[in-house]
């Protein structure tokens, strides 16, 4: 195996941690931050929608000597419309559940959520393991050619 072919393979390997790893510190550090700014955004892009309720439940529990029990969750389900289709939204909660919930999006009206949610689910994974691909494959190949191969 050659080494452009070696650090190719090994920059595909490492990026899937980078990429997750990314992830998780884009929603830890720098999404709550922005996130009210994410909000006005959708709101003058009007990527905005109402879901109305369509059915809800209670959400029981497992316990090992009880059998089943209450959870005090509600499990909901919600459809909406935009731009000519039909989409479904799942949400739970503790408190009671309201017949309508507003929606927001960035690009992809398959991934509306609450506006506390939003920024954590239009993440674009390809992307950024695309990206981290070429540059850790760079990197190692780099180093393997400045320490005179493998």
């Amino acid at each position: 195996m050659e080494i452009w072919e070696m650090s190719l393979v090994m920059g595909m390997m490492l990026s899937v941690f980078l990429t997750l790893g990314f992830y998780v510190l884009r929603g830890i550090f720098y999404v709550p931050f922005i996130r009210r700014r994410l909000v006005e955004t959708a709101e003058r892009e009007g990527h905005m929608v109402q879901a109305r309720l369509l059915k809800q439940r209670e959400v029981y529990e497992e316990h090992p000597k009880l059998g089943y029990t209450g959870s005090g969750k509600q499990r909901a389900l919600y459809q909406y419309e935009c731009q000519g289709k039909t989409y479904r939204y799942s949400y739970t909660t503790r408190g009671s559940v309201p017949e309508e919930l507003t929606l927001y999006f960035l690009s992809c009206p398959r991934k509306a959520c609450l506006s506390h949610e939003l920024g954590l689910r239009e993440f674009r994974w390809f992307w950024y393991y695309i990206v981290f691909s070429l540059a850790s494959a760079v990197l190692f190949f780099r180093t393997l050619t400045m320490n005179g191969g493998v």
